[in-house]
């Protein structure tokens, strides 16, 4: 079971896989793992942010999905053939990263506060969090 954030605790999100068609050099990724994206519960709410290339989509699930926990989230991609695990978020240190290319998987790292400089795609990102369970 994973612990659900109390107020002012530590925020829960779920990160989750998919396919990609654009850009085509996505298809030498794994299927499923061509792209990713994070769900976070902030006050109650699912805050989706979607990272893609040509512009990031922030959105709020809807007041149904305010009482599911990261588990509930999880099966629900389940059910839609998404790959998704749930981890916690982590404030880093406050240093500056090295520049990196702007990717779905270096943007979700930075929304759930991971400094892990080799994970660069959606699969080694999904193994990175499944072996760390962060």
């Amino acid at each position: 079971m994973i612990p659900e954030p109390s107020s002012g605790g530590a925020k829960i999100a779920v990160i989750a896989f998919t396919d990609a068609k654009r850009p085509w050099w996505l298809r030498f990724f794994p299927k499923g793992f061509r792209h990713c994206f994070a769900l976070i519960r902030d006050a109650g709410r699912w805050v989706v942010g979607n990272p893609m290339s040509h512009w990031t989509e922030i959105s709020v699930l809807p007041e149904a999905a305010d009482g599911a926990d990261a588990e509930d989230i999880v099966r629900a991609l389940a059910d839609r053939n998404i790959a998704a695990t749930a981890c916690a978020v982590a404030e880093p240190a406050r240093r500056t990263l090295p520049p990196t290319p702007f990717t779905c998987v270096e943007a979700v790292k930075r929304i759930i506060g991971l400094r892990a400089p080799w994970v660069l795609t959606p699969a080694a990102l999904a193994r990175f969090l499944e072996k760390n369970r962060i």
